[in-house]
Formats: structure tokens, C-alpha cells, sequence
């Protein structure tokens, strides 16, 4: 779906345009209540979320860059060994920092945390890398939805811009575009949302996606054993 069609959706959900706040064009509107839509699809730990990098060491600095669209860590590795890097919190990272003064040798960080330094989640590793490395992490991670620029700003977008759904979530996607649309109307957007959430289409996305399995009912006995008797 792109972002011309999640408009028509919007408007074709009310009937017209949706109402606006002071200040507010109608295009910011229609936009706002795609990203709140994208957000709540978003919300889940869809695997169609899930992405993949590997990270970069300074030499002597603490903090690491995470992707863009970093919101959720899977699993963070070390790739001179290939062992998962224990995961702290930053107030344990801290204590360390503070008991400690180690640095790492040859990519090996034993420690990580995701905090927020000046706005931005960072990853803060232990011990402090000794030299600049290259691909020291490698970091798998779920994507936040990607907000939609302001289409009076500096860096509009396009009507034909992709959005981040995949084919088996558009039905999804399109009823949370209702739900918010309809629901901002008429304050009813818990209740709508309510709804969508315990209907079929979310339960049909949910195994499209391979979150949850399908129910194919009690389970006949083996024919065959896997073991001898004796």
C-alpha cells in the first residue's frame, strides 16, 4: 500500500476530510492519523518488523550508534565469536563503568544496554572498545513504523511511497486506518479499536506472519513408534 491509498482509506472511512485542530491543514491531519494507525500496527513484534546490521566500535567511546529505526533489540552477538553479549541495564552499566576502568581487546564486549543519550537510543557496551573495529556487533531488531514527514515540511512525501506493511497486513492496516479516522470523529477509538483487535483479520495476520500457530485441533496418535520395545 502506498501513502495515496492510505489517504482515500482515511477519507473514504468518514465520508469527506477529517476535522482539523487550529493551525492544523487537512493534509497534517489525514497524515497524523496514518502514523497513529502504522504505530498501532506497529505495536506488535511482528516478525515483518525484524531486521538485521552489525555495529562499529571507537576507539574509546562507550556509546555505539543504533540504526535509524531502531525500537526493539532481538539479539545482539559478538562476531569475533559469535557468544551473545549479556544485556544490563544502564543503571548496571554505570556500577561498571564506575568499579571498573577494563577495555575490550580484539571485539570482545561482554556487556550492552539500549539507553536514551540526547534523544536517541544508543548502546552503551563494556568493556570500553580499545580501537576503532568494524562489524564488532552484529544486532538483529525490530523496526519502528517510520513516521511520515510533515507534507509541508522540508522533506515531503510522496503519494506512491511504499509503506512499511506487508501484503497478508493490509487488511489489517486499512481497518486500523478506519478505526482512527472514524474513532477521532466520534471519540469512540478505544471501543473501534477494541473491535479490530478481537476480530479475524488480526488472528489471520498473526499466523501469516508466524507469531502464533495455527489450531489444527487435538492431536491423533503416532502410528509408527520411535523406539524399540523390548
Amino acid at each position: 500500500m502506498n501513502l495515496g491509498e492510505a489517504k482515500s482509506h482515511v477519507q473514504h472511512a468518514i465520508g469527506g476530510y477529517p476535522s482539523v485542530a487550529p493551525l492544523q491543514t487537512v493534509e497534517q491531519r489525514t497524515v497524523e492519523v496514518i502514523n497513529h494507525a502504522g504505530r498501532q500496527l506497529f505495536s506488535r513484534p511482528w516478525k515483518f518488523r525484524e531486521s538485521a546490521g552489525t555495529l562499529n566500535a571507537n576507539a574509546s567511546l562507550r556509546v555505539i550508534s543504533l540504526p535509524k529505526f531502531y525500537e526493539e533489540m532481538v539479539s545482539l552477538t559478538r562476531t569475533v565469536d559469535g557468544e551473545p553479549v549479556e544485556l544490563a541495564t544502564p543503571e548496571d552499566m554505570d556500577r561498571l563503568y564506575d568499579g571498573n576502568s577494563g577495555t575490550s581487546i580484539s571485539g570482545y564486549i561482554n556487556r550492552a544496554s539500549v539507553a536514551w543519550v540526547s534523544g536517541t537510543p544508543q548502546l552503551l557496551v563494556w568493556p570500553t572498545p580499545t580501537s576503532s573495529e568494524t562489524r564488532v556487533l552484529r544486532l538483529r531488531y525490530r523496526r519502528a513504523w517510520e513516521t511520515i514527514p510533515d507534507p509541508d515540511g522540508s522533506a515531503p512525501w510522496s503519494n506512491a511511497r511504499q509503506l512499511d506493511t506487508p501484503t497478508y497486513a493490509e487488511q489489517l492496516f486499512i481497518a486500523y486506518l478506519r478505526a482512527f479516522a472514524v474513532g477521532y470523529e466520534d471519540d469512540g477509538l478505544n471501543e473501534r479499536i477494541a473491535v479490530v483487535e478481537a476480530g479475524p483479520m488480526l488472528q489471520t495476520a498473526l499466523m501469516k506472519d508466524g507469531i502464533q500457530s495455527r489450531d489444527y485441533g487435538r492431536l491423533t496418535p503416532q502410528r509408527g513408534r520411535t523406539f524399540r520395545s523390548r
